[in-house]
């Protein structure tokens, strides 16, 4: 797994996310999904495992899930499993806040 830097600070990443609305990323060369919620920041690869489609195009509903906007497929964003079991789960990358702010680990 990398590690690569996505804010460098706590403010500087809250200039830049608005709560609970998915935002692209690009990491390592992989394309992921970064979301701010009440409970956290959370990253996962931004394509939902049932067709592929950009999550960063989804929503966040308000049990806190990331909603796929092609087939409403629901994933937690903290395990990354799928709501109704139809489909695989997220692909989830972590986050760890530094010295020198936060970094998304992609495998």
């Amino acid at each position: 797994m990398q590690w690569y830097k996505v804010f460098s600070s706590e403010q500087a990443m809250q200039n830049s996310l608005t709560m609970n609305k998915p935002v692209k990323l690009t990491a390592g060369g992989k394309t992921l999904c970064l979301v701010m919620t009440p409970k956290g920041v959370f990253a996962f690869h931004d394509a939902c495992p049932h067709m592929r489609f950009p999550l960063h195009q989804g929503r966040v509903n308000p049990f806190g899930e990331i909603v796929c906007a092609l087939h409403s497929y629901r994933f937690n964003m903290e395990t990354g499993e799928e709501a109704e079991q139809r489909g695989g789960d997220l692909d989830c990358c972590p986050l760890e806040w530094r010295e020198d702010g936060l970094y998304v680990g992609v495998a």
